[in-house]
């Protein structure tokens, strides 16, 4: 919050701040810390957030800012923000640095154990990162996985349904066109995506093709995708999509919401391709009112008999944006409530 009274210049800058430049940037945390204490001032039930705020910039060895504190000096919460932050920040694309993989978050992490974060805190983010990515290995190692490739040329792009395979240290790729599959050239991909949908939601993935034999793709190295999105939560929603044909809508599933961006699925026939990039408008169907969006279609996928699509939000005005992260937490807090009555149900 603090930040947005940071110059943006400063903020996205492409490159290493200079020492003036961290200087400003460092007070965001005294902006964030004395705006929530005006803001939550009358609620007494929330004293002690801006306190939280202000210190989650501190590191547990002390050579953190506004004050230095160390140790339990530093309020556990704000070192729960502090390692959370951190590695939202790692797992995102920045305007000076590229994304981290989760194994170099983890390896991270154990560096700066007990010097810039809380080293039990440490072990709780690195089990929760490993139980993710064994997740996805999981789905992976499955014998037969329905996926979607897209092959990016300079100027075109190829886009494949079939099935993934794992033949010793290589996943094989069957495309269901063999036909279209024959044209791809090794030597003309420039990138690779692929998707791969389990029971509940589609998962991506950059690739590397090593070779292709038998109109198959056999693929050297697969590295989940996180969400750009900072923050968002599967789902399963009701939505309205508003196609740019005369009285036209179609009801769709939404199965992962965020703040900037959400996926839904559709068994509609196939028009999503001739729909990307072209501004549409959505509504959300939230249990206790709809939020209304615009944005654009930015991928698409078949998988089976159903449509996926991520779609961006595009010039949506800050209040509805502010309606989709208050549906957020709350569904956040239920989810939290169901977890507490299951470990204790005689509460």
């Amino acid at each position: 919050m603090g930040k947005a009274l940071i110059d943006d210049s400063i903020i996205n800058k492409n490159g290493k701040l200079t020492m003036e430049e961290y200087e400003v940037v460092k007070q965001h945390s005294l902006y964030s810390y004395n705006m929530t204490r005006k803001i939550l001032d009358e609620y007494s039930e929330l004293s002690g957030i801006a306190e939280v705020i202000k210190y989650h910039h501190e590191r547990y060895d002390g050579q953190g800012y506004p004050e230095g504190l160390k140790e339990k000096e530093i309020p556990f919460y704000s070192c729960i923000i502090s390692i959370c932050d951190a590695v939202d920040a790692m797992l995102s694309e920045r305007p000076y640095k590229k994304r981290y993989s989760v194994q170099k978050v983890i390896r991270e992490l154990q560096i700066n154990r007990g010097k810039q974060f809380h080293p039990k805190l440490v072990d709780v983010m690195i089990d929760m990162l490993s139980k993710v990515q064994n997740e996805y290995k999981s789905l992976l190692d499955s014998h037969l996985s329905l996926c979607h490739l897209m092959v990016n040329y300079e100027e075109d792009v190829y886009i494949f349904e079939g099935i993934l395979t794992k033949n010793g240290n290589y996943y094989i790729f069957s495309p269901n066109d063999e036909i279209k599959a024959a044209k791809i050239e090794l030597g003309k991909i420039i990138s690779c995506e692929m998707a791969v949908k389990d029971s509940t939601t589609v998962f991506d993935y950059k690739i590397k093709i090593a070779d292709i034999k038998d109109n198959k793709f056999y693929i050297s190295s697969i590295e989940l995708e996180e969400s750009p999105d900072g923050f968002n939560l599967l789902w399963n929603l009701e939505g309205i999509l508003y196609l740019p044909i005369a009285n036209h809508e179609m009801s769709v599933n939404i199965l992962q919401i965020g703040g900037d961006q959400l996926r839904f699925s559709s068994d509609e026939s196939d028009i999503f391709g001739s729909l990307k990039n072209k501004m549409l408008r959505l509504d959300i169907l939230f249990s206790d009112y709809t939020v209304d969006i615009t944005g654009t279609i930015s991928k698409t996928y078949k998988l089976g008999h159903r449509y996926y699509c991520d779609f961006q939000y595009r010039n949506i005005p800050d209040f509805k944006r502010d309606k989709i992260f208050r549906q957020l937490f709350k569904k956040q807090i239920e989810l939290r409530k169901m977890c507490s009555a299951n470990k204790n149900p005689l509460n």
